[in-house]
């Protein structure tokens, strides 16, 4: 399986960091608030809360990622033309 890469955009200038905030998080992963809460609460990716900051810890979330299976696709039915 390949590895998941992260557009460039989302990494900005500076390189990955040890932990993000949830909006830095969202941007990294591609992954909405909900389901990030989700996989916290399932116990798929770490986080740390700092006063009122939950910081999610960014290679535990990017290595569960990774272990998930690629998706399968099949092509869609052709349609018939009744006329």
């Amino acid at each position: 399986m390949p590895a998941y890469t992260i557009p460039r955009e989302a990494l900005g200038s500076a390189a990955l960091p040890e932990y993000a905030r949830l909006p830095r998080w969202q941007e990294i992963s591609g992954m909405t608030r909900s389901s990030t809460y989700v996989a916290l609460a399932n116990g798929n990716i770490r986080a740390i809360k700092h006063g009122k900051a939950l910081l999610v810890h960014v290679q535990s979330g990017l290595a569960w990622l990774n272990s998930l299976p690629a998706a399968k696709f099949r092509e869609p039915k052709s349609k018939k033309c009744s006329k």
